[in-house]
């Protein structure tokens, strides 16, 4: 179970990770989609 749990925090930590670097390339790009994308971001992380 340890494992398992070790497992699912990493893979948040992850996700998170490349939510941030997302954003910055979205802020660097001025991506006018930036909320659509971000709204995307909030329904994934859900799962």
């Amino acid at each position: 179970v340890s494992q398992r749990d070790a497992t699912e925090k990493l893979a948040h930590q992850v996700a998170a990770q490349i939510a941030a670097a997302d954003r910055r390339v979205e802020e660097a790009s001025g991506d006018p989609h930036e909320e659509e994308k971000d709204e995307a971001h909030k329904s994934s992380k859900g799962h």
